[in-house]
């Protein structure tokens, strides 16, 4: 990737990735990453460093929690989190860290 500060979105979903891809927190300008039907487990506590993100596409994946770091995605609009193995009350934690984000489970 000749100049990471140029990407403004990213699709890796159907990647069979096990883990957040941390080339990814290279990317500073995102503003969409699609990490969509993979196996991911957890996220990075500096994913909160994507300041520019707006839409995170996470569903289908295998995260039983999020980052509390993930309240600090001032422009995150939209996250999309279905078909994770996510207990109710992360759910409920999940909304009161993003109160103005569209959350869809």
């Amino acid at each position: 990737m000749k100049n990471p500060l140029k990407v403004y979105k990213l699709d890796l979903s159907y990647q069979g990735l096990k883990k957040f891809p941390p080339e990814t927190l290279k990317l500073r300008n995102i503003e969409i990453l699609k990490l969509h039907v993979n196996q991911i487990t957890n996220l990075p506590d500096s994913i909160a460093n994507l300041k520019n993100l707006q839409d995170l596409y996470l569903w289908g994946n295998k995260l039983t929690s999020l980052p509390q770091s993930l309240g600090n995605l001032k422009n995150l609009q939209e996250l999309y989190l279905q078909r994770n193995p996510l207990p109710q009350n992360e759910k409920e934690r999940i909304k009161k860290l993003l109160p103005s984000t569209e959350i869809i489970f």
